[in-house]
């Protein structure tokens, strides 16, 4: 089940997860650390797709670009040294 989340202003302010309801009406609230309430805690937006490729270009994919030494090995049986 998804948390409620909730945003407080005043001497404390920001964006909230309710982490615990208690019977008396108390709530536990830790701060909300979705990708969302962090880009908005420092005035940041993702990206869009044209403005990431103005920014950083092509990318390599599939291993394009790295050397052997960078790529990733195969999962097999390992061989003892002799």
């Amino acid at each position: 089940m998804k948390q409620p989340r909730v945003t407080l202003t005043g001497d404390v302010s920001g964006h909230y997860v309710v982490e615990e309801q208690c019977p008396d009406g108390r709530l536990v609230l830790r701060p909300d650390l979705s990708v969302s309430a962090i880009l908005a805690r420092h005035g940041e937006r993702e990206l869009t797709p044209a403005e990431f490729d103005r920014h950083f270009g092509h990318l390599p994919a599939n291993g394009e670009g790295l050397t052997v030494a960078d790529k990733p090995r195969r999962a097999g049986r390992v061989r003892p040294s002799r």
